[in-house]
């Protein structure tokens, strides 16, 4: 008998915290005023993003203690899903920041290649507000150039959008949703149409081998690491 047989799946990892809604509304209203207190430059009219605007630290803030604790069981269990053993890396957020939709506003398609693992959390998402997207711009099933683009679909070459032709993905997201992906995905969000803000939460974790070194492919414990500056 015939078979199709699918490959090379990408794992997203998706779960609610449990967090109270008041203190999401908390990290909202902190993430608000910082957004607030550094505005965009005049013309600027897209999303705000703590990262671009020195604000990429947010993890250090003492308010983010009940967010943080919880992330590494998940990126822990998202990791043991992958076939891997967690207990031989750790986990170091190197950047966090908050962001801030507003009506008609979505976050362009980019990714996070100075990192390994990424995560999003929606302290406050109303609805309408756009979801994640992610985006395949080299589809393994894309057996000629620009097949599965809209341009495709518009002339009948694709008749049905499936798993096996799409490139983009869309994460439909809830409030005290945490979403984890790899770093190097490429990803955006779609349009909000909320008339009240979507607020998120992004995290980049860089992982290193634990206690050990001699993985090519992995960097090894801080530990193990030396600034330069400390040599004669």
């Amino acid at each position: 008998m015939p078979e199709t047989l699918n490959c090379f799946p990408l794992t997203v990892y998706k779960d609610q915290l449990g967090l109270s809604e008041a203190y999401r509304r908390e990290l909202g209203q902190k993430i608000i005023e910082t957004s607030e207190a550094n505005p965009l430059a005049d013309g600027e009219d897209h999303p705000w993003t703590g990262d671009l605007q020195g604000h990429d630290l947010f993890h250090l803030d003492p308010l983010t203690a009940n967010l943080f604790g919880l992330l590494k069981t998940s990126v822990t269990t998202y990791v043991f899903a992958l076939g891997m053993d967690p207990a031989r890396f750790q986990y170091h957020c190197t950047r966090s920041w908050g962001t801030v939709s507003l009506l008609g506003e979505h976050i362009p398609v980019h990714n996070h290649s100075q990192s390994h693992i990424s995560a999003v959390y929606y302290p406050v998402k109303p609805e309408g507000a756009g979801n994640l997207i992610l985006h395949n711009r080299n589809p393994p099933n894309e057996f000629a150039p620009g097949l599965f683009g809209a341009h495709a679909s518009e002339r009948g070459y694709v008749q049905e959008l499936t798993d096996f032709n799409t490139m983009s993905a869309t994460m439909a997201a809830a409030e005290d949703d945490l979403i984890i992906f790899p770093s190097k995905q490429l990803h955006g969000t779609e349009v909000s149409e909320a008339d009240s803000p979507r607020i998120s939460i992004a995290v980049d974790i860089v992982v290193t081998l634990k206690g050990e070194s001699g993985g090519e492919y992995s960097m090894p414990d801080l530990t193990l690491w030396r600034d330069l500056e400390t040599f004669d």
